[in-house]
């Protein structure tokens, strides 16, 4: 069995990336913390700790900080139920996930609604994780990730929740200066992209569902969130990716035009979390998945959308 000690030692040290102020906050000295850090390295027969400047995670550690964050919970909540059957109050308890830009732009802030409907949760949303490997979700930071990446973690699963819809748009004069001749692989390279982020998968997968292969890179903007993203295309400044629900006003009124109306796609969405977690855990997970495909069928897109292949 781990020993709590050891692992709230070598918590404390990635939590505040030094063994001085991890002794100070558990008013220890340094001694003891290198003592306790030893002993579970001893223990699971593995480094924890790369010891340099920043200090960082080994593969071992980072298992280890995610069943520390697993194990606060699971106590945390089983105090919370000792408290409420006693008739006490019980206490909320702070959880947080990572959803990526697009899904907290259109319909996960229905879903976080009911969410916080529950008087025994804080939640805390926060942008990503839509890398492969899920480096929050693998340190505990998150108790799971929405994302469109279809590939589990090491340790973690990943449920399908539901499909969103998206349109490849451009203003009309962006259409004219850069599509003259038609929305081509060609001028698609060409022409600048507005993203998101540096992420590029999204973009890549729509191009070549659409022209049946793959152009390479393109030109780029990248900018921090889907609403800039949003605001530079309608300035002319590049043609994008984004969820129609998003834009179906646009294209309404002209503003927008749909790129490829022939080449509308949906991307299935996952809820990606800990195979083994707490019960708490477990059922807000279980509400995100209810309640996000429910969210997802009100806004479903217009056209029957071809699907894309997750990643």
């Amino acid at each position: 069995m781990l020993d709590r000690d050891q692992l709230e030692a070598f918590a404390a040290v990635v939590e505040t990336l030094s063994f001085e102020r991890a002794a100070e906050k558990l008013h220890v000295t340094r001694g003891a913390i290198s003592q306790r850090i030893k002993a579970l390295e001893e223990t699971v027969a593995a480094s924890v700790l790369v010891r340099q400047k920043p200090l960082a995670l080994t593969a071992a550690g980072s298992v280890l900080l995610k069943h520390v964050a697993a194990l606060r919970l699971l106590e945390a909540d089983t105090f919370g139920q000792i408290c409420a059957r006693g008739g006490g109050m019980r206490a909320a308890l702070p959880l947080a996930v990572a959803v990526d830009a697009h899904s907290i732009d259109t319909w996960f802030g229905a879903v976080a609604r009911r969410l916080m409907q529950r008087e025994t949760v804080e939640l805390e949303v926060v942008v990503g994780d839509d890398d492969p490997a899920f480096p929050a979700l693998v340190r505990g930071d998150v108790i799971g990730c929405v994302s469109p990446i279809a590939r589990a973690a090491p340790g973690c699963a990943a449920a399908p929740i539901g499909e969103l819809g998206y349109r490849c748009v451009a203003t009309p004069e962006f259409v004219r200066r850069h599509f003259a001749r038609g929305f081509s692989p060609q001028a698609a390279a060409k022409a600048p992209a507005v993203l998101p982020g540096r992420r590029t998968e999204l973009l890549d997968r729509y191009l070549e569902a659409a022209f049946g292969v793959s152009i390479g890179r393109t030109s780029r903007h990248v900018l921090p969130s889907p609403a800039a993203q949003l605001d530079c295309i309608l300035a002319g400044m590049g043609y994008g990716l984004l969820p129609e629900a998003s834009l179906r006003a646009h294209l309404a009124r002209g503003t927008l035009v749909d790129l490829r109306q022939d080449a509308p796609f949906a991307v299935t969405l996952f809820w990606h979390h800990w195979r083994t977690a707490p019960p708490v855990c477990q059922a807000v997970g279980a509400d995100i998945v209810e309640y996000g495909l429910r969210a997802l069928g009100d806004m479903a897109p217009t056209p029957a959308p071809s699907h894309i292949p997750a990643c």
